[in-house]
């Protein structure tokens, strides 16, 4: 099944420096209770984002979301 929120298309790179929890949803509100691996400098090609008024998340395939204050955008 098709995710229409979540394009298979990379549209970015992004650094993370600690380890970041991972969301079910594009609002950061439902917690999978896992997180991205804790080594410095790790990258993630980001397939989307979601921007609403004070809260912006990218999507990391699937339905898989962090919150934009934990990372940097390389490209």
């Amino acid at each position: 099944m098709s995710n229409p929120i979540a394009p298979k298309t990379q549209i970015g790179l992004l650094l993370t420096k600690q380890r970041v929890p991972i969301y079910g949803d594009a609002d950061c509100e439902i917690p999978t209770g896992r997180k991205l691996r804790s080594s410095s400098n790790s990258k993630w090609h980001c397939f989307a984002f979601y921007k609403n008024r004070d809260h912006l998340a990218y999507n990391l395939g699937g339905n898989q979301w962090i919150e934009a204050k934990y990372v940097k955008i390389l490209q």
